[in-house]
């Protein structure tokens, strides 16, 4: 195109150009086909005298005819040139725009080009955040899933504890029973007094196991403590994610004030090249009116070369050819100095489509930097709120496992100090009877046979003595026989002092199974650490001796008073192991919490990674096609010093050897003349050899 507008432009300068006029004093005929401004006529065929022209009138009167018809024809010429002249500058005007139209598309088609490409990485960036959030609804299922079978595994255990309760109460009405069966069993002295006995013995016992339970309150207490220190540093890591997070919302808000103020600079470049614009079309308008302001002197000085060549005198032909040669000169000054203004219109025209083409480039600069900004501040939004919902569920999770758990132990304590308190209220209620019993019936005199029978049986109640196996008192029935009082004495004290093993054998899987396991233990097997019963079938019980018809009787109420003290500590291990559950749950969250987080750093490499490959690959494929203009790209940046223009070069360099944000921010910093730490670079003498290093590291 522009070398058609360079052609008609040289055919206008030919055309506009006049010929060459005659020299002044040639009378011969072969200068007369040069002379333009006076074309031959019949009546010149021949010369003219100037000797004679002075003398004769009729001679005067043919130059006048001649010099008029010169004339008309010169006007005519000019008349022809100038319409001449506008058909060729609408032609140059329709020409120009079909440029700009050209431009405007080719503009087009690039914006389209960067549509398509940014629609792309969309579609890349948002199948990666799918798939993100599928691992994420996935962990999230699993986490569920965990949470339920706790839920569950609490709730059956809640039942059994409701369970074990429904079974004290019922053997609570056994008791009963038995008590009021005891009552028949005072006929005779000797009985009262050794029941007596029996009693203050039992009581000892229930002190001991009484000390025994408070002991154990002591250890709930300890561990409750342990619970609320573990409550403290869970506090503790949740002040410090929301320490993290303050500081991360802290970076996102220094980033937001950077774009900001990048966008406040792009603005200001903006407003600049708008005011650049405006200065040019002023000077563009004021080139417009100098050329009108010149075409009318050029009309008013041609109307008045007409009228004084008409009111002046006749001259001679040397004279005419002289104005000739002078207007010619004029009109080719005149042709210069508008082909001089065609070309600064030209150029003040492209200037002002490049102004207008990076006025859209920073606009759209402007618009994807907004959008980049927002649509990174509505994500770290979201996982701020994420992290926090986490955060808040975790903390209510754990509280209400605390809750619970303080519940539970609370409930056990109590229910504890209830027996503990109806044990004391019915063994003072019988010794009261008891001695009520002893006074009203007075002293009587016993047989010796009853005497030695009575001193070799055993009280019921000094059949139990306790049982510590590991760390757990217990209750085992154990007799002794002897012949006389002091055997039986002696037999009794050893009981009371040796202590027996207890049999894990009517032991039901379930309270095996509760027994507490240590922490992180996987396996589902229990070693047993009790011993063998010991066999107590060659020894009779009080009850034996007393009546057969008891017999059933007597063995329920041992059995009974077995089961409790079995219960209960069967009922403590159950709450021992609920907490190891309980710690061995919190520790395995902290284990998948750890997981958790050097998953989402393992992941965040791998993307770092994938985009390193993927800029290489690209960086590749745009080396192979377009060395010869990466090469004077970076001759260009390096050789030039104004900073603007080595600035605009940064997004080219940007595309085609793909760098990263920081490269780029490491590039903008040279170009100011600043290192990598933002400090100023002018007195360390760092020449054009400094660029290298920045595309070295790039691989």
């Amino acid at each position: 195109m522009w070398s058609t507008v360079k052609e008609q432009n040289f055919n206008i300068q030919s055309m506009e150009e006049p010929p060459n006029p005659p020299p002044p004093e040639s009378t011969d005929e072969s200068s007369k086909p040069g002379d333009v401004a006076v074309p031959p006529t019949p009546t010149t065929t021949t010369p003219l005298n100037t000797s004679t022209m002075s003398v004769d009138d009729g001679m005067e009167e043919r130059y006048n005819k001649l010099k008029a018809i010169a004339t008309s024809e010169d006007s005519s010429k000019i008349q022809n040139l100038t319409l001449s002249h506008i058909l060729l500058r609408e032609k140059v005007e329709k020409l120009e725009k079909d440029l700009v139209e050209l431009e405007q598309w080719k503009s087009r088609a690039e914006n389209l080009g960067r549509e398509l490409k940014e629609a792309k990485e969309t579609e890349t960036n948002a199948e990666q955040e799918k798939r993100q959030s599928a691992i994420l609804s996935l962990e999230v299922t699993d986490y569920e899933k965990k949470l339920q079978e706790s839920h569950k595994q609490l709730e059956e255990k809640k039942a059994e504890v409701e369970a074990l309760r429904k079974d004290l109460s019922q053997r609570g009405g056994i008791v009963e029973e038995l008590e009021k069966k005891l009552q028949n069993f005072k006929d005779t002295q000797e009985q009262l007094t050794r029941s007596k006995e029996s009693l203050q013995a039992d009581i000892q016992r229930k002190l001991e196991k009484i000390q025994f339970l408070q002991d154990e309150m002591n250890k709930t207490k300890e561990k409750l403590s342990e619970k609320n220190l573990e409550y403290i540093k869970l506090e503790q890591e949740y002040e410090n994610s929301k320490l993290a997070f303050s500081s991360q919302s802290r970076e996102l808000v220094e980033k937001c004030d950077s774009l900001q103020r990048m966008i406040a600079t792009l603005e200001h470049k903006i407003s600049v090249l708008e005011e650049n614009k405006r200065s040019r079309e002023s000077h563009i308008a004021n080139l417009k009116l100098e050329i009108q302001q010149l075409e009318s002197e050029y009309t008013n000085y041609k109307t008045k070369a007409q009228a004084m060549l008409k009111s002046q005198r006749p001259v001679t032909v040397e004279q005419q050819s002289d104005e000739l040669e002078n207007l010619q000169k004029m009109i080719q000054n005149f042709q210069s100095d508008v082909s001089i203004l065609k070309t600064d219109l030209q150029t003040l025209q492209l200037e002002n489509e490049n102004l207008v083409t990076e006025k859209s480039e920073l606009g759209l600069r402007l618009n994807q930097v907004k959008a980049d900004a927002i649509e990174k501040e509505i994500r770290l939004n979201n996982d701020l709120q994420k992290a926090k919902q986490e955060l808040r569920q975790r903390e209510d999770l754990l509280k209400l496992q605390l809750d619970e758990m303080n519940v539970a132990k609370c409930a056990a304590i109590a229910a504890s100090q209830a027996n503990m308190e109806s044990l004391k209220a019915k063994y003072e209620n019988q010794i009261l009877l008891l001695q009520e019993q002893v006074n009203n019936v007075g002293a009587f005199e016993i047989k010796d046979s009853g005497i030695s029978n009575a001193d070799s049986i055993p009280s019921r109640a000094s059949a139990f003595r306790p049982v510590v196996v590991d760390g757990a008192p217990l209750s085992v029935p154990d007799c002794g026989n002897s012949g006389s009082e002091s055997d039986g004495l002696y037999d009794h004290h050893t009981q009371l002092t040796q202590p027996l093993a207890i049999d894990t054998g009517n032991l039901s899987f379930e309270q095996l199974r509760m027994i507490p396991r240590g922490e992180c233990e996987g396996s589902e097997s229990v070693s047993s650490a009790f011993t063998p019963r010991v066999s107590v079938d060659n020894y009779m019980t009080f009850e034996q001796l007393l009546s057969s018809s008891l017999d059933s009787a007597s063995k329920s109420g041992l059995d009974g008073d077995l089961e409790k003290s079995r219960d209960g500590v069967n009922f403590k291990e159950e709450l021992v192991r609920s907490q190891n559950q309980v710690s061995h749950l919190t520790a395995l969250l902290r284990e998948s919490e750890s997981n958790c987080e050097r998953l989402t750093q393992l992941s965040e490499a791998l993307k770092e990674e994938i985009r390193r490959v993927e800029r290489e690959k690209e960086r590749k494929e745009h080396l192979k096609e377009n060395t010869e203009y990466l090469k004077n790209v970076l001759l260009k940046f390096v050789t030039l010093s104004g900073e603007d223009e080595r600035r605009r070069l940064i997004p080219v360099l940007k595309t085609m050897l793909q760098l990263t944000n920081s490269e780029v921010l490491r590039l903008e910093n040279s170009v100011k003349g600043k290192d990598s730490s933002g400090q100023s670079n002018e007195g360390k003498g760092a020449g054009w050899s400094s660029y290298l290093s920045l595309f070295s590291n790039e691989k």
